[in-house]
């Protein structure tokens, strides 16, 4: 029997039996400096809570994969939410970096200041093109947070990667 040396197939065996190389690959850590651009404030919500959306310029959002970093800068919209809902904020950020790739997150936030934030960091272009991320940090000026690249998407990936590359 013939072993293969490097085909995409065998890159999305991996991934799918889930050796630990191939696991550590997908995950991620990410920091990122935040600073607010524009703010818009609104009289209190009825529990007391700020009210209100602010803008935020990224500076620097530095992606750390396998030892390889990955510099973007950008900018956020966030929004406070009402009374009764599942979190206390929500928000979109655009970021892009000097090789074309392009970045979307979404987000929300738990109600407590400097609270925990969960989302979905989605690649349009550059290095990670075409995979999407789940991604937990806190929300403070300085953002340090995690992120595992989705494994369906890095199967398709690796599937679509002609033999050699």
């Amino acid at each position: 029997m013939r072993v293969p040396t490097s085909t995409p197939r065998l890159a999305a065996a991996l991934l799918l039996v889930g050796l630990p190389a191939a696991a550590h690959a997908q995950a991620f850590n990410f920091t990122a400096v935040s600073t607010p651009v524009s703010r818009t404030i609104l009289p209190a919500l009825p529990d007391g809570r700020a009210n209100g959306a602010m803008l935020a310029n990224i500076a620097r959002f530095t992606l750390v994969e396998g030892g390889r970093a990955t510099e973007a800068s950008g900018d956020c919209s966030e929004w406070l939410l009402p009374p009764g809902s599942a979190f206390g904020a929500e928000g979109v950020c655009k970021l892009g970096d000097a090789s074309g790739g392009r970045y979307t997150l979404s987000f929300n936030c738990s109600a407590t200041p400097a609270g925990h934030c969960d989302g979905r960091l989605f690649a349009d272009g550059g290095a990670f093109k075409g995979r999407t991320a789940k991604v937990s940090y806190r929300a403070t000026p300085v953002i340090e947070g995690v992120g595992a690249w989705d494994p369906r998407a890095l199967i398709a990936q690796a599937e679509a990667t002609p033999a050699g590359n």
